[in-house]
């Protein structure tokens, strides 16, 4: 789904990568603008599988951890502080991925590639 990406063209913020994972695990890169708001990208195998586009305002930068199995983005969004969590699809969670591939799911999720990388797991508030 290369078309989700023309759009994208915000500059990298930060790269999360795991301490606990090895690097084929993959990694994210946090992009942020002010007018668009915030997205992240996994990577795996240096190349881009998903794209999760947060639904947060854009008026701050929400703080981000990865640790090779979850992705969790600690942000605020128009009613106020909300943890978003998000699973990798690999090692423990693997089995439980019902989400469906090549286009968007749910949580601002866009799988990019036919088998999906991640899927959302939960809203905390």
């Amino acid at each position: 789904r290369q078309q989700d990406l023309l759009q994208f063209q915000e500059p990298i913020q930060s790269i999360c990568v795991s301490k606990h994972a090895p690097l084929e695990s993959g990694f994210v890169t946090f992009h942020h603008s002010r007018d668009d708001g915030s997205s992240l990208l996994l990577w795996k195998d240096w190349k881009i599988v998903s794209l999760i586009h947060l639904r947060l305002t854009a008026r701050r930068r929400p703080q981000i951890v990865y640790d090779g199995n979850r992705i969790l983005v600690l942000g605020e969004d128009h009613i106020g502080t909300i943890l978003l969590v998000y699973h990798i699809l690999n090692g423990e969670f693997e089995s439980q991925a019902e989400e469906p591939a090549n286009g968007e799911a749910s949580g601002g999720v866009y799988h990019l590639t036919v088998r999906p990388a991640f899927r959302f797991a939960n809203r905390i508030r």
